[in-house]
């Protein structure tokens, strides 16, 4: 083990998970290291623990710190990312002082290859070592217009989880602290000899009120598809299909609307119900366009081309007045 790894320590470290995207995130760590040598360190060993895609390093007064993966990675219970942290000339740690170092990246994707729990759903999970005698403080941030759940649980060195009363005695005796606020969920903890890992599970949700405008959307192109062929069927036994342009717009403007409401159903993946809405919506429009082209050979079968085509002619006879021209030539008492 490094030297320098063994000289500095870590005292409390604070996480913010902003989302960008549904699955895309920033991750922003601000880990306290503090001397416990006699002397000044230049170097800060630092075991990321996994890979860390577009990792930026900044010390307290924001300037870019290198880095560089350490000799030691991969061996002695260190990680293949345990790194080097560089600090700059006439800024070294000194002796029984504290640096706030910054570590800032940047996750593409999420983790969604379990499927027992959270299938159909875009979602993260965090594992946070619980440290011994070591605060930690996490701030998980949704994306930008959608509900989020965040779940917590705890497992022992060996992988095994701790039951619910055991987790739920760590939040009585105050070790574990969370509460949500806004777009942000809030955690708070501190670790012991016991050496287990926090991970906490991240899923965003589609909002109540877009889930509303769905259901409203799905029930009106359910009563159209009911009604409409009810009404044609009225109007045409009671000779009321004269001008069928009502029955023709009617089901266009109904698809239209079907079909802007569908858009928002690429959150298909975030809600299994979601996928039954989909499927539910496709059907509507199949079944309004049929009822469409069946009204369409209705009208063309009582009244011909000509309510579509507009240049027929009149089929009023020559030789006929019409009673409006008969009382032009009645003659008054």
């Amino acid at each position: 083990m490094a030297e320098e790894y063994v000289k500095t320590k870590i005292e409390r470290v604070r996480y913010l998970f902003r989302f960008e995207t549904l699955s895309s995130y920033t991750a922003i760590s601000e880990i306290t290291f503090s001397n416990e040598d006699t002397e000044c360190i230049n170097i800060i060993q630092y075991d990321l623990g996994e890979y860390k895609p577009f990792l930026k390093i900044t010390d307290t007064n924001g300037e870019l710190l290198e880095f560089a993966k350490a000799q030691e990675a991969g061996r002695e219970g260190c990680s293949d990312y345990l790194i080097n942290i560089y600090l700059p000339q006439n800024r070294e740690l000194k002796p029984r002082s504290r640096r706030t170092i910054t570590f800032q990246n940047f996750s593409p994707s999420s983790n969604d290859d379990e499927e027992a729990k959270y299938e159909n759903a875009k979602y993260v999970r965090f594992h946070f070592e619980m440290a011994d005698q070591v605060n930690s403080y996490v701030i998980i941030e949704a994306a930008e217009h959608f509900d989020f759940d965040d779940t917590v649980d705890i497992v022992d060195r060996d992988g095994a989880e701790l039951d619910k009363d055991e987790l739920m005695r760590l939040v009585r005796e105050r070790v574990l602290v969370g509460h949500k606020s806004g777009r942000r969920a809030y955690l708070s903890f501190k670790g012991d000899a016991a050496k287990r890992t926090l991970r906490v599970t991240h899923r965003h949700d589609v909002p109540k009120r877009l889930l509303n405008w769905i259901r409203v959307g799905l029930a009106f192109g359910g009563i159209s598809a009911f009604f409409l062929p009810v009404g044609l069927f009225y109007s045409f036994n009671n000779g009321l299909l004269n001008d069928s342009s009502l029955f023709v717009t009617y089901p266009v403007f109904v698809i239209t609307t079907l079909v802007i409401i569908k858009g928002w159903l690429f959150l298909k993946d975030l809600d299994r119900d979601l996928e039954f809405y989909n499927k539910v919506y496709i059907a509507l429009v199949a079944i309004l366009i049929v009822e469409l082209i069946g009204i369409f050979t209705l009208s063309f079968l009582v009244h011909g081309a000509c309510p579509w085509l507009g240049n027929c002619n009149s089929t009023t006879n020559p030789s006929m007045i019409t009673i409006q021209q008969i009382n032009l030539f009645e003659r008054p008492n």
